[in-house]
């Protein structure tokens, strides 16, 4: 299968972490040519007052037809590159059992987020933040650690480099690192899930994302 010829137009805000970061450098590992359109988030009230990405980002946009959910648009990234050779073909392998843990990896940042306290009262917010560290949340952390210590690894799925890997690393270690998040250390993870901290370290120094990083440049 090759890959498809349709213009491809992912839209996203304009930083390398989230939930698109996994998704650009997946297309840009199976050599799949796409428009990456970057959003500043100071712009995005607007347009969403003009009624755009009611949903919100990142939205695929495949000729006339936009898609949504990040995880969605990330999985048939994986899936263009299961007909290719080579390392790009693993990130998404055609092997039902390494994908249960792939895929469950990516439901468990799913259910993290999807929980996170965004209360408008900021004492609220850091109250409803550090309790959520503390508990639910550690815990989503505990099964992103479990899953990575099934295999020999260093991945997620082994010895090879998967979606899950770059989607758990991009889509929420570098968010804690970044200090996206008020009222949570920049050290979160690594005082509490070091392997988490070694997983981001070896997908970091991976040629695909290296060769992401250089071609950005």
């Amino acid at each position: 299968m090759s890959l498809p010829t349709e213009p491809h137009e992912l839209i996203y805000f304009d930083f390398n972490a989230g939930r698109a970061e996994a998704i650009r450098i997946t297309f840009k590992a199976i050599g799949m040519d796409f428009k990456d359109v970057r959003i500043k988030q100071s712009d995005f009230g607007a347009k969403k007052k003009e009624g755009m990405y009611p949903t919100g980002l990142p939205v695929l946009k495949i000729g006339d037809t936009e898609y949504t959910q990040s995880l969605a648009i990330l999985r048939y990234a994986g899936k263009l590159g299961q007909s290719l050779k080579g390392a790009a073909s693993k990130l998404y392998p055609d092997d039902a059992k390494l994908c249960l843990s792939i895929d469950q990896a990516l439901d468990v940042t799913q259910d993290l987020w999807f929980s996170f306290p965004q209360d408008k009262d900021e004492e609220a917010k850091k109250k409803n933040r550090q309790e959520y560290m503390a508990g639910k949340g550690k815990v989503f952390f505990s099964q992103l650690d479990e899953i990575l210590k099934r295999t020999d690894g260093p991945f997620i799925g082994g010895t090879d480099l998967s979606i899950a890997d770059l989607s758990v690393v991009f889509g929420s270690l570098k968010v804690f690192e970044m200090g996206f998040l008020d009222h949570v250390p920049k050290t979160w993870v690594k005082d509490n899930f070091p392997a988490l901290s070694a997983l981001e370290k070896v997908v970091d120094e991976h040629p695909m994302v290296t060769d992401y990083y250089k071609s950005t440049a």
